[in-house]
Protein backbone atom coordinates (compact mmCIF):
# COMPACT_ATOMS: atom_id res chain seq x y z
CA UNK A 1 0.00 0.00 0.00
CA UNK A 2 1.21 3.48 -0.96
CA UNK A 3 2.17 5.58 2.24
CA UNK A 4 -0.41 8.87 2.71
CA UNK A 5 -0.11 9.32 6.49
CA UNK A 6 2.55 9.31 8.89
CA UNK A 7 0.35 6.36 10.58
CA UNK A 8 -0.99 3.15 9.73
CA UNK A 9 -4.71 3.62 8.66
CA UNK A 10 -6.02 1.08 11.27
CA UNK A 11 -4.63 3.36 13.70
CA UNK A 12 -6.91 6.55 12.58
CA UNK A 13 -9.77 6.26 15.24
CA UNK A 14 -10.82 8.62 18.25
CA UNK A 15 -10.37 5.36 20.64
CA UNK A 16 -7.50 4.11 22.87
CA UNK A 17 -4.28 4.17 20.77
CA UNK A 18 -6.06 6.36 17.73
CA UNK A 19 -4.42 9.11 15.94
CA UNK A 20 -7.12 10.88 14.33
CA UNK A 21 -6.91 14.00 16.31
CA UNK A 22 -3.40 13.56 15.73
CA UNK A 23 -3.49 13.71 12.03
CA UNK A 24 -6.33 16.26 11.81
CA UNK A 25 -4.51 18.98 13.30
CA UNK A 26 -0.98 18.28 11.50
CA UNK A 27 -3.12 17.64 7.87
CA UNK A 28 0.21 19.35 5.86
CA UNK A 29 2.94 17.29 7.76
CA UNK A 30 0.96 13.92 9.12
CA UNK A 31 -0.71 13.18 5.19
CA UNK A 32 0.75 15.52 2.82
CA UNK A 33 -0.67 13.84 -0.22
CA UNK A 34 -4.35 13.90 1.14
CA UNK A 35 -3.62 17.94 2.07
CA UNK A 36 -2.67 18.20 -1.56
CA UNK A 37 -5.76 16.57 -2.42
CA UNK A 38 -8.01 18.93 -0.73
CA UNK A 39 -6.01 21.47 -1.79
CA UNK A 40 -6.44 21.34 -4.95
CA UNK A 41 -10.00 20.55 -4.85
CA UNK A 42 -10.94 23.53 -2.64
CA UNK A 43 -9.06 25.80 -5.05
CA UNK A 44 -10.19 24.61 -8.37
CA UNK A 45 -14.04 24.60 -7.00
CA UNK A 46 -15.01 21.95 -9.47
CA UNK A 47 -16.84 19.10 -8.64
CA UNK A 48 -14.29 16.01 -7.66
CA UNK A 49 -14.09 12.38 -7.31
CA UNK A 50 -11.02 11.31 -5.00
CA UNK A 51 -10.91 7.55 -4.77
CA UNK A 52 -9.39 5.79 -1.93
CA UNK A 53 -8.64 2.51 -0.22
CA UNK A 54 -9.89 1.27 3.27
CA UNK A 55 -6.23 -0.14 3.82
CA UNK A 56 -4.86 3.23 2.18
CA UNK A 57 -6.62 5.97 4.91
CA UNK A 58 -10.55 6.56 2.97
CA UNK A 59 -11.68 7.13 6.64
CA UNK A 60 -9.17 9.50 6.80
CA UNK A 61 -9.56 11.50 3.35
CA UNK A 62 -13.47 11.97 3.73
CA UNK A 63 -12.76 13.82 7.09
CA UNK A 64 -9.85 16.11 5.85
CA UNK A 65 -11.82 16.97 2.81
CA UNK A 66 -14.78 17.77 5.68
CA UNK A 67 -12.63 20.01 7.17
CA UNK A 68 -11.15 21.63 4.10
CA UNK A 69 -14.58 22.15 2.72
CA UNK A 70 -16.01 23.49 6.42
CA UNK A 71 -13.14 26.10 6.19
CA UNK A 72 -12.99 26.94 2.60
CA UNK A 73 -15.12 30.11 1.93
CA UNK A 74 -17.72 29.37 0.71
CA UNK A 75 -17.75 26.08 2.68
CA UNK A 76 -19.18 23.34 0.38
CA UNK A 77 -20.51 19.71 1.36
CA UNK A 78 -18.45 16.32 0.74
CA UNK A 79 -20.29 13.07 -0.04
CA UNK A 80 -19.37 9.54 0.94
CA UNK A 81 -20.31 6.81 -1.25
CA UNK A 82 -23.46 6.85 0.86
CA UNK A 83 -24.44 9.59 -1.02
CA UNK A 84 -23.61 8.85 -4.62
CA UNK A 85 -27.18 9.44 -5.94
CA UNK A 86 -27.39 13.19 -4.89
CA UNK A 87 -23.90 13.34 -6.07
CA UNK A 88 -24.73 12.33 -9.66
CA UNK A 89 -28.60 13.83 -9.66
CA UNK A 90 -29.00 16.30 -12.53
CA UNK A 91 -29.85 19.46 -9.86
CA UNK A 92 -26.03 18.66 -8.72
CA UNK A 93 -24.38 18.48 -12.22
CA UNK A 94 -21.61 20.72 -11.30
CA UNK A 95 -21.39 20.26 -7.32
CA UNK A 96 -23.95 23.01 -6.69
CA UNK A 97 -25.00 21.00 -3.84
CA UNK A 98 -21.94 18.12 -2.90
CA UNK A 99 -18.83 19.12 -4.64
CA UNK A 100 -16.75 16.64 -4.02
CA UNK A 101 -17.56 12.63 -3.19
CA UNK A 102 -15.27 10.50 -1.22
CA UNK A 103 -15.31 7.09 -2.03
CA UNK A 104 -13.29 3.45 -0.99
CA UNK A 105 -11.65 2.37 -4.23
CA UNK A 106 -12.04 -0.68 -4.26
CA UNK A 107 -16.02 -0.20 -3.99
CA UNK A 108 -16.02 2.37 -6.64
CA UNK A 109 -13.60 1.10 -9.04
CA UNK A 110 -14.38 0.13 -12.52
Amino acid sequence: AYCNMCTYAASYHEGRGGCKHYVLERVASCAPKFHAIATEVVQQRKKSLVLVSRGSGYRAMLDIMRQAAAAARPAFEVASIEQLAEFNAPDNLRGERLLCLVADAAQCSE
